[in-house]
């Protein structure tokens, strides 16, 4: 009989204990302060085995607490710097002109300035570049070379899509089509890219490339119709 009342006590004061720490656990009490408040009057309800069971759980459940808790925390910070290095990053191009997003792009292009590309003209959905015949733009006849006059006719096209495209986007160039129409040698080519159409993800352009004489004279040289991509900027 003594030996039986003992175990009713031990049991008893393990279900005060368990009590204690629940009601701790739901007034934000870590585990250590809720068994320095324990109760040992409290009646027996639980069998020894849910006792164990349910005290493990509490455990468990004040762990996952402070997990939560600490990658709360951390991944707040990365993304609030993130934020700011986006912000921060686009800021500049958020209030370009269409002249200066595209001075800003040419200035980078090794191939135009190193054929001596300039702009004459730029404004929403159209462009307008020349190129001035030198050794570097001719084929062996002495004529500009159709390398180069289909170069300026892309750059002009794709420097017009770029005028209408998000802060956000650059565009890469899918595919042109180019007829040549007329071989020119000495003074400059002209370009004149135009949007045709803008859609969701391609905007598709034109351009007419035009050979300036020393004297003034005008002369269609070449027409071309291309295709380009919008895509995130990488810069």
């Amino acid at each position: 009989m003594t030996k039986t009342r003992g175990c009713g006590i031990s049991i008893g004061r393990g279900c005060a204990r368990l009590k204690r720490s629940l009601r701790a656990k739901r007034q934000g009490l870590s585990l250590t302060d809720a068994q320095g408040h324990i109760d040992t009057h409290d009646s027996p309800r639980d069998t020894a085995a849910q006792l164990a069971t349910q005290m493990k759980d509490l455990q468990v459940s004040l762990d996952e607490r402070k997990l939560h808790q600490r990658e709360a925390k951390t991944s707040s910070q990365p993304a609030n710097a993130s934020s700011h290095h986006h912000r921060m990053k686009h800021s500049h191009t958020t209030n370009e002109t269409p002249l200066q997003r595209v001075q800003r792009s040419l200035e980078r292009q090794g191939l135009m300035r190193h054929l001596g590309v300039e702009l004459l003209r730029v404004v929403s959905g159209e462009c307008v570049v020349t190129l001035p015949f030198s050794d570097k733009t001719s084929r062996q006849h002495g004529a500009f070379h159709g390398g180069a006059v289909g170069a300026l006719a892309d750059i002009a096209g794709g420097y017009a899509a770029l005028t209408v495209a998000p802060a956000d986007m650059a565009v890469v160039n899918v595919e042109y089509k180019i007829n040549f129409l007329a071989t020119c040698q000495g003074g400059e080519l002209c370009a004149t890219g135009r949007v045709v159409n803008v859609g969701q993800r391609l905007i598709v352009t034109s351009a007419e490339v035009s050979h300036i004489d020393e004297d003034g004279t005008q002369t269609l040289c070449a027409v071309m119709q291309q295709t380009v991509m919008l895509e995130p900027k990488s810069d």
